[in-house]
């Protein structure tokens, strides 16, 4: 089968700031891409702390994350189905500082496998020597971080619910712990959702202190707008937060990093056959982050850990633990849509996919629906456009699936015949942890979708009579 087929050339180094040249015969093409990462706060906690093994992989991630931006999955003139189109060839060079263990492990064929499970792209990858030194790394040398404390934990925060969970759970939710959250962005929107968070679990309040020990590194990235030659699926964006999360880990003298992402969201099933390979966002699929965590081992020569903590719940399940404990609070704060930061910040636009698992997670409080949609509109405007969304259509697909398999004499199998990698699952949390888990979810599913029904169909027209019925008839 055709595939676009790209040549990348990173040049000297892949340095904090720089270019990189990328040319396709399908384009005839030849663009020079600049770009910038803000990482010399991170920088001070690697001096003197992270191998240099370490470091080319913290790079050659961040090169992955470019070359997936900027390499287009369709050209034009391509017919082909749409669930055919997707897969590209990527021909890459990277500058590293260890050329003899890339070509001696394991470590070039676990980012090559790595490549193909996130977008089913081809890695033809080469490595040469890097071949300059005005590196963040090496001017850091004359200024590294004070590190007051030891951190208990590194994690990743962007501002959704989720990661919001996980820095919580790092800090223990009921016994604080020294914790480190790293947050990289594109947007200064981003920045001030991280930054509210942050200072919301810092400061004390009247009504009972939270004054938690959170210490928060935000990285900014920058990437040359075009607009006309970017990918937009842009499959192995984690890779550019997971390259500061091990970084960091690394940095401060911890083998393992903490993620969130709810048990379903990780998994991602497909609602149709049709949905899968680079149509698939497997961004935190266990077979992803178990792929990363081997290679950084492999490079460091001891075991690493990424460590999803909500890959057995539900985001429901998440709110629940929040909410007992004490930070409901917190949910104000957070942002779950796909259009942000494009759309305004304290609102979400109600249909995309992030919207409605936001939904079904705080669907017991009816304030929720004061943030979807457009600002003015009804609860039963918003829903309608809500059960009108492609979004709100796979989730129903997604239900169905889930009908099938468990009610399945071996739902494991069922579900492993859907996506033989979700078979990774059973290292992290007990087959029967998982069953319930996606019962929890489908119960979910069925409670957004009856409150669309009921509210459409006239039966109620208050939202919080709506939920009042719903938890009497389910």
């Amino acid at each position: 089968m055709w595939m676009p087929e790209y040549r990348v050339d990173f040049g000297l180094a892949i340095a904090s700031s720089g270019c990189f040249g990328i040319y396709s015969d399908a384009e005839k093409v030849d663009r020079r891409v600049d770009y910038s990462f803000d990482d010399y706060r991170l920088a001070g906690l690697a001096v003197g702390n992270v191998p240099a093994p370490v470091l080319d992989v913290v790079e050659v991630l961040r090169g992955l994350t470019l070359i997936d931006r900027y390499a287009r999955r369709t050209l034009p003139g391509d017919t082909r189905p749409i669930e055919q189109r997707g897969p590209r060839r990527f021909i890459a060079t990277f500058p590293v500082r260890d050329v003899s263990l890339w070509s001696t492990t394991a470590a070039a064929s676990l980012l090559e496998r790595l490549v193909w499970y996130l977008g089913c792209d081809v890695l033809e990858a080469s490595f040469v020597p890097v071949r300059e030194r005005t590196r963040a790394y090496e001017v850091q040398q004359r200024l590294p971080l004070d590190v007051p404390a030891p951190f208990d934990a590194v994690t990743l925060l962007s501002g959704g619910l989720d990661s919001v969970f996980g820095l919580l759970s790092c800090v223990g939710f009921d016994k604080a712990k020294q914790t480190l959250a790293v947050s990289v962005d594109s947007h200064h929107r981003q920045v001030g959702l991280q930054t509210s968070i942050v200072r919301a679990l810092r400061l004390r309040r009247p009504y009972g202190a939270w004054e938690l020990p959170v210490v928060h590194i935000p990285l900014r990235s920058r990437v040359r707008r075009d607009l006309k030659m970017r990918e937009s699926s842009y499959r192995m964006r984690v890779l550019g937060f997971l390259a500061a999360g091990l970084l960091a880990s690394v940095g401060v003298g911890l083998d393992r990093l903490v993620v969130a992402e709810n048990g379903p969201g990780a998994l991602n099933l497909p609602g149709t056959p049709t949905l899968g390979g680079s149509r698939l966002n497997r961004a935190m699929h266990p077979t992803t982050l178990n792929l990363v965590a081997e290679l950084v081992s492999v490079v460091l020569g001891t075991p690493f850990r990424i460590e999803n903590v909500g890959l057995s719940l539900t985001k429901r399940q998440m709110v629940n633990r929040m909410t007992e404990a004490g930070f409901r609070p917190l949910l104000d704060l957070t942002n779950s849509c796909d259009r942000f930061p494009y759309a305004v910040a304290d609102k979400h636009c109600g249909v995309c996919s992030s919207c409605l698992l936001r939904a079904l997670a705080a669907l017991d409080n009816s304030s929720i629906f004061d943030r979807l949609g457009f600002e003015g509109a009804s609860v039963p405007v918003r829903l309608s456009t809500m059960a009108r969304s492609a979004a709100f259509v796979h989730l129903r697909m997604v239900g169905e699936l889930l009908d099938d398999v468990l009610a399945s004499k071996t739902p494991i199998d069922r579900l492993w015949a859907w996506d033989p990698d979700i078979y990774q699952v059973r290292k992290e949390i007990p087959l029967s942890d998982l069953l319930v888990m996606l019962r929890a979810f489908r119960q979910d599913i069925s409670d957004l979708a009856g409150l669309v029904d009921l509210v459409q169909s006239g039966g109620v027209l208050d939202t919080v009579q709506g939920l009042a019925r719903l938890k009497t008839s389910y």
